[in-house]
């Protein structure tokens, strides 16, 4: 099911990987009905989801975000992140941070940035922006599958 959605409703998709293979992911959807689950939704009004799941794509929890939610989303949009030169080290244990931007949410292109372990000092912004926003998505999932 989440292949599909990608393609038709997906804002943003953030990923954290530890230990090969393991890896989970948070997707953000922006629909009229929640696309993930089989539970019926009344509303007609497009809300924001979020969706955890593995490296399977094995549904885990998910909630319906609140309205204020967006205003996190578009201050990521903000953020200026440098694409070359960016000196980094390398490794292979550890753990790899990542978000996906699909085409036609900002533009035509689809973006996609991944860093392992601590990020390059010249992303740190976006590294902040990131861990936030996966830490107030796992909250919001938490309370709603509490």
């Amino acid at each position: 099911m989440a292949k599909y959605v990608w393609g038709k409703w997906i804002r943003v998709k953030f990923w954290h990987t530890w230990i090969l293979p393991n890896q989970t992911t948070w997707w953000v959807i922006h629909t009229k009905s929640n696309p993930i689950s089989v539970r019926p939704e009344p509303n007609t009004d497009k809300r924001l989801y979020v969706a955890e799941m593995d490296k399977s794509e094995n549904l885990l929890r998910e909630a319906v975000l609140p309205d204020t939610f967006e205003a996190q989303l578009t201050a990521g949009k903000c953020i200026k992140v440098p694409m070359i030169d960016v000196r980094t080290g390398s490794g292979l244990d550890g753990e790899i941070y990542g978000i996906e931007i699909p085409s036609g949410v900002m533009g035509f292109g689809s973006y996609k940035m991944s860093w392992w372990g601590n990020s390059p000092e010249e992303w740190r912004e976006l590294a902040n922006w990131y861990h936030k926003t996966v830490s107030d998505l796992k909250q919001i999932l938490d309370d709603a599958n509490a």
